[in-house]
């Protein structure tokens, strides 16, 4: 009888342990399977979504400028050469394509340098900022009337892939300028607009509004209402774009200066003789600019 209970304990023990065995081997295993996975997930750039739509954004704009100044070339004579701005919106789309382009082969190519000499570093910073200033820059060349590439010389879209795309991959590199600005410098802009209250962020929105219709307000002037054209300029269409330069700029300069107020002089708290005082003057600016 004892020798039958021991012989059954050690068979209990036997298979506990290789039930233990096997249980670890899962457990290593699945560890080992899902360690790459997230190896590759922790080397993904937090910023790659942006630069993929900023690859696809430039890409058209850089297609789309091509179009424009090949339709511009047809009404001039081969012998003259292409024009500064021509010149410049060209080389300012493609070189923003190549960019892209060369980040996101670099990321696919090689996570792990790209890990290293890339993400959150100065070069990145710098790569950033210098994709928003040729995107911004192709804003401004394409949708200027006086240029002609994607808004006529009356303010209308003339080519709509060109104007669309520009704006696209200037808020794709926006994008990634503020996911930059969040993850490796740790300045949320939204939660940081929504920490200072609703007025702040409205003015802040105002701010950029205004500078597109005091900027677009100034391109419709310069492209029907210079004083070369005098003898056929209209009227009433430079009178409007004469008021949108002056409304766009008084807004502007409100907005920004309330935007200072309360960054500079505001306190946390609701009582203060300062809160008060920039209140009233946040209420008449708004009558002002309202009227």
């Amino acid at each position: 009888m004892n020798e039958l209970n021991s012989v059954t304990s050690a068979s209990r023990t036997s298979n506990g342990s290789n039930n233990d065995a096997y249980s670890t081997s899962i457990a290593s295993a699945t560890t080992s399977s899902t360690r790459p996975r997230a190896l590759v997930a922790s080397l993904k750039s937090p910023r790659r979504v942006w630069y993929c739509a900023l690859f696809i954004s430039s890409l058209i704009a850089m297609g789309s400028t091509f179009e424009a100044v090949k339709m511009q070339r047809r009404y001039t004579a081969p012998t003259i050469p292409p024009t500064p701005t021509q010149q410049w919106s060209v080389a300012s789309i493609t070189i923003t394509f190549l960019l892209t382009f060369l980040t996101l082969s670099l990321q696919m190519a090689s996570p792990t340098k790209a890990t290293k000499y890339l993400h959150g570093t100065k070069l990145e910073m710098g790569l950033i900022l210098l994709l928003s200033g040729f995107t911004c820059s192709s804003v401004g060349t394409a949708t200027n009337p006086a240029s002609g590439m994607a808004v006529n010389a009356s303010g209308g879209v003339s080519f709509g892939n060109l104007f669309y795309s520009t704006w696209a991959s200037f808020i794709s590199a926006m994008g990634a300028l503020l996911s930059f600005l969040r993850t490796e410098r740790g300045f949320d802009v939204s939660s940081e607009l929504s920490s200072r209250g609703n007025r702040f962020r409205t003015w802040a929105i105002l701010i950029v509004v205004a500078l597109i219709v005091m900027g677009s307000s100034a391109s419709c002037y310069d492209a029907k209402c210079d004083e070369l054209y005098n003898d056929i300029r209209p009227v009433k269409y430079c009178r409007r774009a004469a008021f949108g330069v002056s409304a766009g700029c008084i807004g502007c300069v409100a907005s920004l200066a309330v935007v200072a107020m309360r960054l500079s002089c505001a306190t946390m708290t609701l009582e203060g003789r300062a809160n008060r005082t920039i209140f009233i003057i946040e209420g008449i600016l708004s009558v002002v600019l309202f009227c």
